[in-house]
């Protein structure tokens, strides 16, 4: 059995030890809660820590930006 990504469209061969299969996208495939043996969409791992490494380095940025303007407002 293969399942068929969503988001890349790649065939991912199914290991039937595990309830959780991952794609080389991040996106993650589980086994539908229903009594059939469909494989559902579970979210994304490896894009979401992406993306919050990306919000720490904005915040990190604005917060050095706010401490420049406090400098330049002392001196």
């Amino acid at each position: 059995m293969e399942i068929v990504c969503k988001s890349c469209g790649k065939k991912i061969p199914v290991d039937e030890k595990f309830s959780i299969q991952e794609c080389g996208c991040g996106a993650y495939y589980r086994r539908s809660r229903s009594f059939s043996q469909k494989w559902v969409f579970a979210g994304f791992g490896k894009a979401t820590k992406e993306k919050s490494k990306e919000e720490l380095e904005t915040k990190e940025e604005k917060e050095k930006y706010e401490v420049q303007k406090l400098r330049k407002k002392k001196s």
